[in-house]
């Protein structure tokens, strides 16, 4: 299946440059490409249950501002949402601010990779993109990290495959 991006994405994308900018281009694809999915689903799931449900800080405004921001002001001392954390750290108590994990829709996707041969052969002949994308020995982590459900190994792997289907030279 080809993967179709409207203009826009490849315009923003043309723009970054890919050495220092790899993960707002990261940000940018989830942006982009995840975001609609997960609220559809969101929308599908509320409706089965009759419920009217809003997503008050995923707005065009919202998110067009974070894009824009600097990555500091986005993932602040490694931690997502940096602005947000700074604008509500009067109303929130501590423990939620300070919290480092949140896993949201946990999927088992370590076991899917492992149990699809064709899937994992195919990440695998990528290992040199991806240790050269963070320059670093990132690759034998992913394989090897115990956690099935770590959120890292799908984020390279959809950046390897957005990478792979769009010929993009890295």
């Amino acid at each position: 299946m080809k993967l179709n991006l409207n203009k826009q994405f490849y315009n923003d994308f043309n723009v970054l440059d890919k050495e220092r900018d790899i993960l707002k281009f990261m940000v940018l694809s989830e942006t982009k490409i995840q975001l609609p999915s997960l609220l559809h689903m969101e929308d599908r799931a509320s409706m089965a249950y009759s419920l009217e449900t809003r997503v008050p800080l995923c707005t065009n405004s919202v998110l067009g501002l974070s894009l824009k921001s600097e990555l500091d002001w986005t993932f602040r001392e490694n931690l997502p949402k940096g602005v947000l954390r700074d604008v509500f750290k009067e109303y929130l108590p501590k423990m939620i601010l300070n919290r480092k994990k949140k896993v949201g829709r946990p999927v088992p996707f370590k076991k899917w990779l492992f149990e699809n041969k064709n899937e994992l052969i195919n990440f695998q002949k990528n290992e040199e993109l991806v240790n050269h994308i963070f320059k670093k020995n990132i690759f034998n982590y992913l394989i090897e990290n115990k956690n099935a459900y770590d959120r890292t190994l799908w984020g390279v792997w959809s950046l390897v495959k957005f990478i792979n289907q769009n010929k993009i030279i890295v």
